[in-house]
């Protein structure tokens, strides 16, 4: 190659880089190492492949061990002030967990003796359930109201519903404002039974199975009994049970198709049955591994961190490809398998372990997740990642000693394609370098139209029962999203105060007449009701009781009439200090849910006196606040990385200028992945916090491995032009294939029904296309147009 022009000594950082990149490199302590150990690897390749065996078996064992957690408190932190607000109210209330049940007749006749029967019968199931504490229906709703100068309370649905008047039981049915959007529907048309549960979670997988399995065959009967009517299941239980369906629908499915797409992909590069095994078996091998040493490590398992290993599988096949494709070169200018894996971990050692220091760094800094499954995620694939690199570099390169891979013309062919591609961008370089930046800056504006929108019914892709479910009781019966708000009464007994009735009373009247709220539930309903009781169902007097005393007369009075299973302790504890409104909410985003809850805690602090708060809680509100906080702690961790990263790329192109401008290709992808996002789906969820630092190490690889060539060209002498022909000559191909590898790999989470492993796969295949492109549009005109003479 010819020998570049001495550099002007005006031309600054970039006569410095170059003239950086001219020094000859001197062999250090760290490659005689590296020669050391690629000696003993290919001297004993039986003796390598053995211990490699039986060291990832041995981690690997550890699958065994390994725990599945389908509770919705796993994507919490145990010191998540949210969460542990939740616990308190818990704590202070009834702890319930529930399965909501909807009875919908077809004919839209609810009112009959055998439908009616029917459902208390479902309701009376209870004491048959494993961890059920209780349930609720219309069947055993005590009614209060006045015969003459006599308080009833009494059950709506008489025992023999043969002599009942079920006309005038629908008529106060439909009239009470206690059942309207709760176990009733407004239009009286849809039941609904509550079951309520109370698991021990010792072992969150058997308890919710048992629960599942007893709810769903006392459904079966119902419906074997009476066909005609609909019935769908919702409620907290069923999330948690349609979580672990789609664990392990996607262990089940996700992998064994991730595999076949890997399989094709390295089989259509390599045209090499022993090279595409060694790759996947080394690869396989490292996600065995990784799950092993988590069930060793006592870890929990839950759809996002299940994620791990189709990553694992899709990511580390890039260290496998680079060495394979030099070994291919080398192999095909007639070099023996030895020295041609010799010359390829000469060529690739350093990048393939750079790459994998950066992959590790951009997965670990998903530590600073506020979900402890994404940090779980972020954790394992950074283990995987350096188990894969210690594979590569040992199983794979002893495999071509026993069984060297044969050269495929049509992988030589790939290299000629990929050098024409770089030419015509080399060669149009002063048009495609500004249009690639005003394209990268245009779609980049679309980041400004994302907006935060969980909300976690819309977990599931339509078509999961779960969904169609909650969706059909969500529209028909009662509003499935919930906030809850817990309020301090000054003392035991404190709860009967007048004044703080009507303090409660004014907030829940206020709550109800915001457009997202559907029905407010609380304590002041019920002793409003029981005044009018008192006071011969005078309509005037459905007021508040006018002493604490009658307050709590009243209350005891209905207490006491309540049947087996049920109390009031999910709205008032049991010292009758503090209060709890359930807030029935219509479907609306977590951006929306929290708009909300600022504007109830803004008109509390405007009307109470400053002691009385309104705390928030309730699983819609801790998903809704932990995708915003997911979002803000991520930003951290993403300029965390992007600081080490860049210092890398410094060290590497030896130039402060070169590194600091290469971070382009790598932060552009991403930034136009987000802005094509806005621009089409506009839905940000927790889920997509954790993509930019999952694509940041990713992309950097590919750069990494362009670099070093480059800089490798420049210091034997080479022109910036023909040290970047002779680096994508090198690498381009196995750039090229291991991108496509990528991109496929994350795509293929797009079949989950897991809504948040969907967007995962989809953003990160969007950027990781896009990196693609830049790394062979933007990266070759950026570094000609910096680093000239």
């Amino acid at each position: 190659m010819p020998a570049p022009a001495p550099a002007p000594a005006s031309s600054g950082a970039t006569s410095a880089s170059a003239a950086a990149c001219a020094r000859p490199i001197s062999t250090s302590t760290a490659s005689a190492r590296r020669a050391e150990m690629s000696g003993f690897v290919l001297g004993r390749p039986r003796l390598v492949l053995l211990l490699a065996l039986l060291l990832t078996l041995l981690c690997a064992a550890g699958v065994k061990d390994l725990k599945f957690n389908p509770d919705y408190r796993a994507f919490f932190a145990a010191d998540n002030p949210d969460l542990i607000a939740l616990e308190a109210l818990e704590q202070r209330f009834s702890r319930a967990e529930t399965v909501v049940i909807a009875v919908a007749p077809a004919d839209g006749e609810l009112f009959t003796r055998e439908r009616l029967e029917a459902i208390r019968a479902l309701t009376d199931a209870w004491s048959r359930l494993p961890y059920a504490k209780g349930a609720s229906s219309i069947s055993n709703y005590i009614e209060a109201r006045a015969e003459g100068d006599d308080l009833l309370a009494e059950p709506l649905l008489p025992d023999d519903l043969a002599q009942a008047d079920l006309a005038a039981i629908a008529r106060r049915a439909k009239a009470d404002e206690r059942l309207s959007g709760g176990l009733l529907s407004v239009k009286g048309d849809v039941a609904g039974v509550y079951l309520y549960f109370e698991l021990p979670h010792q072992n969150p997988p058997v308890e919710l199975n048992a629960v599942r399995a007893a709810v769903n065959a006392e459904v079966a009967r119902l419906r074997a009994a009476h066909p005609e009517l609909r019935i769908a299941l919702g409620g907290v239980l069923m999330f948690d049970a349609a979580l672990q369906e789609q664990l392990l629908r996607d262990a089940s499915t996700l992998y064994p198709l991730c595999f076949l797409v890997m399989t094709a992909l390295l089989f259509a590069f390599f045209r090499s049955g022993s090279a595409t095994l060694a790759t996947l078996s080394a690869m396989s091998l490292a996600v065995a591994a990784t799950f092993g040493l988590a069930g060793w490590a006592g870890l929990a398992i839950n759809p996002a961190s299940l994620t791990a290993g189709i990553i694992i599988l899709t990511i580390s096949i890039a260290d496998a490809v680079h060495l394979l494709t030099t070994f291919a070169a080398e192999r095909a200018k007639g070099a023996a398998p030895r020295a041609a894996m010799a010359a390829s971990l000469r060529i690739n050692g350093r990048t393939i372990f750079l790459t994998t220091l950066v992959n590790a760094l951009g997965f670990l800094s998903m530590n600073f997740s506020d979900s402890p499954p994404y940090r779980d995620l972020g954790n394992l694939v950074a283990i995987g990642t350096v188990l894969a690199w210690l594979l590569s570099i040992s199983f794979v390169a002893a495999w071509t000693q026993l069984s060297p891979p044969r050269v495929s013309p049509s992988a030589l062919r790939q290299v000629e394609l990929v050098k024409r591609f770089v030419e015509a961008v080399i060669r149009q370089r002063r048009w495609v370098l500004p249009l690639a930046l005003l394209a990268t800056a245009g779609l980049s504006a679309g980041i400004a139209l994302n907006r935060f929108g969980d909300n976690y019914v819309e977990y599931f892709t339509r078509g999961v029962e779960f969904r169609t479910d909650t969706e059909f009781i969500n529209e028909r019966l009662t509003g499935m999203q919930f906030i809850e708000y817990a309020v301090e009464a000054e003392g035991p007994g404190g709860v009967f105060e007048p004044d703080f009735l009507a303090r409660i009373d004014a907030y829940s009247d206020w709550l109800k007449q915001q457009p997202e709220v559907r029905r407010v539930a609380s304590l002041v309903d019920i002793a409003k009701r029981l005044n009018q009781a008192m006071h011969g169902d005078d309509p005037a007097e459905r007021r508040l009781p006018a002493s604490r005393e009658e307050a709590a007369q009243h209350l005891l009075f209905y207490e006491m009439s309540l049947p087996s299973g049920q109390d009031l302790t999910h709205i008032v504890d049991l010292d009758k200090s503090a209060v709890r409104l359930t807030v029935l909410l219509n479907t609306i985003s977590s951006s929306e849910l929290e708009a909300f809850d600022q504007r109830a805690q803004a008109w509390v602090a405007s009307h109470w006196p400053p002691p009385m708060k309104a705390r928030s809680s309730g699983i819609s509100a801790l998903f809704a606040k932990i995708a915003r906080s997911n979002f803000q702690s991520m930003s951290s961790g993403m300029l965390t990385a992007c600081a080490l990263i860049a210092g890398l790329l410094i060290w590497l192109s030896r130039s402060l200028k070169l590194g600091l401008v290469s971070l382009l290709p790598n932060l552009a992808p991403i930034a136009v992945g987000f802005g094509i996002w806005g621009l089409t789906v506009g839905k940000m969820g927790m889920s997509l916090a954790v993509v930019a630092s999952l694509t940041i190490g990713i992309v950097v690889d590919d750069t990494m491995h362009v670099f070093s060539h480059y800089g490798a060209a420049r210091r034997r002498g080479a022109t910036p032009l023909a040290a970047l022909r002779e680096a994508y000559a090198d690498v381009g191909a196995a750039l090229w294939v291991t991108s496509a590898t990528l991109v496929i790999g994350f795509g293929v989470l797009a079949f989950s029904n897991f809504l948040l492993t969907v967007h995962l796969g989809l953003l990160t295949s969007l950027i990781l296309a896009l990196a693609l492109i830049a790394e062979f549009v933007l990266t070759p005109t950026l570094l000609l147009w910096l680093d000239r003479d």
